[in-house]
């Protein structure tokens, strides 16, 4: 069951964070939501970690 969702744009620390969080709780917990280019940032798509597209970003603007 997913209780937590991790929403961030792509970036080059997305890899190393994703792997954190995989070795050291439980992934099943856990969902990513990547906005932007994850093939320029080596971010590995799957069940868990999912590509958002640009034009979503406006949910997670502030105003």
């Amino acid at each position: 069951m997913i209780r937590i969702i991790h929403i961030s744009p792509a970036d080059k620390f997305m890899p190393d964070f994703i792997n954190t969080v995989q070795d050291n709780f439980s992934i099943e917990d856990h969902l990513f939501l990547i906005i932007g280019d994850c093939e320029k940032h080596n971010v590995k798509q799957n069940k868990k970690t999912v590509r958002l597209k640009k034009n979503t970003t406006s949910i997670v603007k502030r105003g």
